[in-house]
């Protein structure tokens, strides 16, 4: 491979995201995973991620922390829910899509 991965990844928080997660990070062509996660901030989609990765009990080293980008997204509304900034920059700057969210549906009793 003659170029640095760079990754958008959905889903991450997941069971199999969060283990995507951790097989691409332990790739050393793989320099960037942006993990896009359905939170309230981008504060609490990082908090979000440690913490499923820690459910699972898959450590990342602090090397591999800093290849991760974690933000708040929306996967259905434009701009994935982030400012024209945020967007234009992650477009610019992918190499791969990992789409591995799950669809939620609202129970209806």
């Amino acid at each position: 491979i003659s170029q640095w991965l760079r990754q958008v990844l959905t889903g991450a928080t997941g069971s199999l995201g969060a283990h995507i997660l951790h097989q691409l990070l332990a790739s050393p062509v793989v320099e960037r995973v942006i993990c896009l996660s359905r939170a309230k901030s981008h504060g609490d989609s990082l908090t979000r991620l440690r913490e499923s990765l820690n459910t699972r009990r898959l450590q990342l080293s602090d090397e591999q922390w800093k290849k991760v980008e974690s933000l708040a997204a929306d996967v259905n509304d434009d701009h994935l829910g982030l400012s024209s900034a945020e967007y234009e920059s992650i477009v610019s700057r992918t190499t791969a899509v990992i789409h591995v969210r799950a669809h939620i549906r609202s129970r209806r009793k």
